[in-house]
């Protein structure tokens, strides 16, 4: 797979950085993926747009690998840790707790179910955090990471709109959240942004990423799917769609990067706004 440069888009931008964020604020992120290529021998153009509401957490001690010596097996004990954390994620039955905060939002189970997904997310952070080491006002590396999760209204922490535009085929068009009591609206809020002020960079953990086709029934079931990602240094595809060193200095950052795979070219698109 080719990755090329991620450039930052919009050099009107404000110069401030995240220096002095703190927990509690709220931004919005839109990342748009759009696909054309061949599929199966017939050309093919999709599109997924995500627009979510986002929310800050503290601030936190980030070393690399390779800023600190003694720090090896360091990466390995975070991937284990992020292993535990993805499987309790997955335990979650998001499709019955949607279901009854569509019934009752103010009940003790709807409550419940919710601190649950909480619960699930702050083990996630944690896991980013396994063999660094403690924060102390000596460290070169405190308050060097920020991160941002989801932030739920309702039941939903924003839209993903998937269109069909495959010339020759009936276009076609997939909204999450749909109002149904399957889950798929919480779906929503499980997406992040860790920041790395020392480099000025950040991840984007995207899922759900494979988004269904409005006819489930035929072959090719995902409009665009994580296969069309996979295969370089700076994307990982386990549980959703994760792309690295990004280019993330400003208050309203964006950039574009473009992937080649399988069935052809998949162009990222992303801005992201603070409140």
């Amino acid at each position: 797979m080719l990755l090329l440069p991620l450039a930052m888009a919009g050099s009107c931008a404000p110069a401030a950085t995240f220096d002095h964020l703190s927990g509690g604020e709220q931004g919005t992120l839109r990342v748009e993926f759009e696909l054309k290529g061949k599929e199966d021998g017939r050309p093919i153009h999709r599109t997924v747009v995500m627009v979510l509401r986002m929310e800050s957490d503290e601030s936190f001690e980030w070393a690399d690998d390779h800023d600190v010596a003694g720090l090896a097996g360091a990466a390995a004990q975070r991937e284990q840790a992020m292993a535990g954390a993805s499987a309790g994620m997955n335990q979650l039955d998001m499709a019955a707790i949607a279901r009854t905060c569509d019934r009752a939002p103010d009940s003790a189970e709807c409550k419940a179910g919710q601190k649950a997904m909480a619960d699930a997310m702050a083990q996630v952070d944690s896991a980013m955090r396994t063999g660094l080491p403690a924060n102390g006002s000596a460290s070169p590396y405190k308050d060097r990471g920020h991160s941002w999760h989801g932030l739920m209204a309702g039941t939903a922490c924003g839209t993903i709109e998937g269109r069909l535009l495959d010339p020759g085929r009936p276009g076609g068009t997939t909204r999450i959240p749909t109002g149904a009591n399957d889950g798929s609206s919480m779906a929503t809020c499980l997406h992040k942004i860790i920041v790395d002020r020392k480099s000025n960079t950040a991840r984007l953990m995207i899922s759900p990423f494979e988004v269904a086709r409005p006819d489930k029934q035929e072959r090719g079931y995902y409009l665009i799917e994580a296969l069309d990602l996979a295969g370089n240094a700076n994307v990982r595809t386990e549980n959703g769609v994760e792309l690295r060193n990004i280019p993330f200095n400003g208050n309203r950052p964006a950039g574009t990067a473009t992937y080649r795979g399988p069935r052809g070219v998949t162009t990222v698109r992303w801005t992201f706004e603070r409140q």
